[in-house]
């Protein structure tokens, strides 16, 4: 028989998780390709150490705060009798939350090598952009940066959070947060990006099946697409957004649901939007590539608007109201 436990008990925030597997018996055969994954955080690595009747499995790759589950099936090691094994009559269960970062630079590859994705380094780096937003929670004047590495990257957080409407995904700013584009994923200092070489995507195409030019901008809409592809509320000049593209966000429900601003919603917020190139959205009233709401206000700096469509209304690049 085989056990499963969470080797230091309750939720955790530790990256990676660390569990224990305990046989009846000494086993041989047993790795880190035999344990098997699931739950809502997204853990997609097991790192199995040990020998004998007792292994340790280290989880990583966990991209949202939720459930980690952990079993160990039938049939993958074996005793001194060449018996196998019967598989963990339960998983083991743990609630995982994206540890907090209060200040410093979050660190964002969709390419990263892993095993290891917790933020603090390339080598480490999460390997989606909405699971910095998620940690990041400044305290201090200085803020959170997050450096995001060349590629294409998808919001996952709903707004409203009780949403079951996954075109309701976004990527919300955050307050004092700041987000930089355009890293190809070695460098150690800010002004070593390059964000006309190392395009980095913000994509409302949730499907991945739009029709996309050379630099990942959505040409033809297919499936679904989110809503909104970023969101400011409530946000003041301390949030910005650097060096990326935002493209493929659809608002394009009519009278009783989102119809403006498909790019970009800004809701009573004043952020920072530099080295931006807002392309490829659409709406079916107003502010196809921006759309800004009630006192809105945001600073554009070598902001590029483009090739989005207003559909029946007004303001295909921005709409202010």
């Amino acid at each position: 028989t085989v056990a499963v436990s969470l080797a230091s008990g309750g939720a955790t925030s530790a990256n990676p998780i660390l569990f224990t597997v305990a046989f009846s018996k000494p086993v041989t055969g047993f790795g880190t390709g035999d344990v098997t994954l699931g739950g809502t955080a997204g853990a997609t690595t097991a790192i199995v150490s040990g020998d004998g009747a007792v292994y340790s499995v280290a989880v990583s790759g966990m991209t949202a705060s939720g459930t980690v589950i952990v079993g160990i099936p039938a049939g993958v090691a074996q005793d001194e009798s060449d018996n196998w094994n019967t598989a963990s009559p339960s998983s083991a269960v743990v609630e995982w939350t994206i540890p907090v970062v209060t200040s410093g630079t979050i660190h964002v590859n969709g390419d990263a090598p892993g095993p290891t994705f917790d933020g603090t380094s390339w080598a480490n780096a999460y390997s989606e952009l909405h699971t910095a937003l998620e940690a990041a929670s400044p305290s201090g004047t200085d803020g959170v940066e997050i450096w995001v590495a060349e590629g294409t990257y998808r919001p996952h957080a709903r707004v409203p959070e009780e949403s079951d409407n996954p075109r309701t995904a976004t990527f919300l700013l955050k307050s004092n947060v700041a987000i930089y584009g355009g890293f190809s994923g070695n460098e150690t200092a800010l002004g070593e990006r390059d964000w006309t070489s190392h395009v980095t995507v913000l994509s409302g195409d949730i499907d991945g099946n739009d029709v996309v030019d050379a630099e990942g901008v959505t040409t033809t809409f297919n499936g679904s697409n989110v809503y909104h592809v970023v969101m400011g509320v409530n946000v003041d000049s301390a949030t910005r957004l650097d060096g990326v593209t935002v493209t493929g966000g659809s608002a394009d429900v009519d009278f009783s649901g989102p119809d403006a601003g498909g790019g970009v919603y800004n809701h009573t917020a004043s952020a920072t939007f530099a080295n931006v190139t807002i392309a490829g959205n659409r709406t079916i009233r107003h502010g196809g590539g921006m759309y800004n709401y009630n006192g809105s206000n945001p600073t554009l700096t070598n902001v590029i608007i483009s090739r989005n469509d207003a559909g029946g209304g007004q303001g295909g690049g921005m709409y202010n109201t």
